[in-house]
């Protein structure tokens, strides 16, 4: 179900799903020719490569999920998010959609996920593109320290999830010119997290930046 605050406008895709075990992930197909994957990060979903799909699409197919948790997926409250959940999911949505020669566009947490993936499968992965991301652990990161510490406190939880805190607070400053970022499009990044029942896949990332180190260690 297409909700009604999606900008279809801006996001003009069909919108297909995939059942995984955990639960329905959204996904965008556009175009034919040798796939390209993107995988967005925390904050973030399939909305932020709409440009880049719609300019690529027309010699390229390109795939975009939404990472259950995020996006338009569902956001079930007993799912695994961590990011071998999130890697173990992909490859039974890669698989169902057998795509390969793949070139995989990287950005954020979904660098982690995607090289998990790939590692696995070489096969099928033709290029890798990574941007601002990492593949290693965070706990030499005073930063990284002090924004898990930040969410896994108790009363920060609490804020978190009932005050959309992340996306609401960290995602402008973000944005160098925040002419980039006008209302309509930061209302299209925080509605996916509208409700108090939508925020776990992304507090999870976050709280997960020192909670999965050992995962991290083994990329």
């Amino acid at each position: 179900m297409i909700p009604r605050w999606l900008n279809r406008k801006e996001y003009p895709f069909t919108v297909h799903t995939f059942d995984t075990l955990d639960g329905r992930m959204s996904y965008l197909d556009e175009g034919q020719g040798r796939p390209i994957l993107f995988l967005h990060g925390n904050l973030t979903w399939s909305y932020m490569f709409r440009d880049i799909v719609i300019e690529l699409s027309d010699s390229f197919r390109c795939i975009a999920p939404d990472f259950l948790g995020f996006g338009l997926s569902d956001k079930p409250s007993t799912a695994d998010y961590s990011g071998l959940g999130h890697a173990r999911r992909l490859d039974a949505f890669v698989k169902h959609l057998d795509l390969r020669d793949l070139t995989l566009v990287l950005h954020d947490y979904g660098g982690p996920i995607g090289i998990e993936w790939a590692l696995h499968n070489l096969d099928r992965v033709r290029d890798i593109v990574v941007s601002n991301s990492w593949m290693w652990p965070q706990t030499d990161s005073t930063r990284a320290q002090r924004i898990a510490r930040i969410y896994a406190n108790r009363l920060n939880r609490i804020y978190y999830h009932c005050l959309r805190a992340s996306p609401r607070f960290f995602l402008p400053p973000l944005v160098p010119d925040a002419q980039m970022m006008p209302r309509n499009m930061l209302d299209q990044f925080l509605m996916p997290y509208a409700r108090t029942s939508e925020r776990d896949g992304a507090y999870a990332m976050a709280a997960g930046l020192i909670a999965e180190t050992a995962w991290f260690e083994s990329l």
